[in-house]
């Protein structure tokens, strides 16, 4: 379960920098960046619930939770573009 729980943590940083990433391309980076934020989000909230589960991992901030920050980045770019338009600055 341990080695399960290490490529799951694994797995959800890389696909948080990717999705971290994608978000500095325009026109359609920001697409893939929501496709591959989605799974990395997916494969960090798997983690999180297999680690809690089973405690395996005492750390405060683990690799899960790294992964689950990055992964939200592209919805927080949409909403800091959303609420840019709306104030007009």
């Amino acid at each position: 379960m341990k080695k399960t729980v290490t490529v799951l943590g694994t797995i959800s940083m890389i696909l948080g920098i990717v999705a971290a990433l994608l978000c500095l391309f325009p026109n359609k980076g920001i697409l893939y960046a929501i496709i591959v934020g989605f799974f990395g989000l997916i494969s960090s909230n798997i983690y999180i619930f297999l680690n809690t589960r089973h405690e395996i991992n005492k750390k405060t901030i683990t690799p899960g939770l790294i992964g689950l920050l990055l992964s939200s980045t592209p919805v927080l770019f949409i909403l800091f573009f959303i609420l840019k338009q709306k104030i007009g600055f």
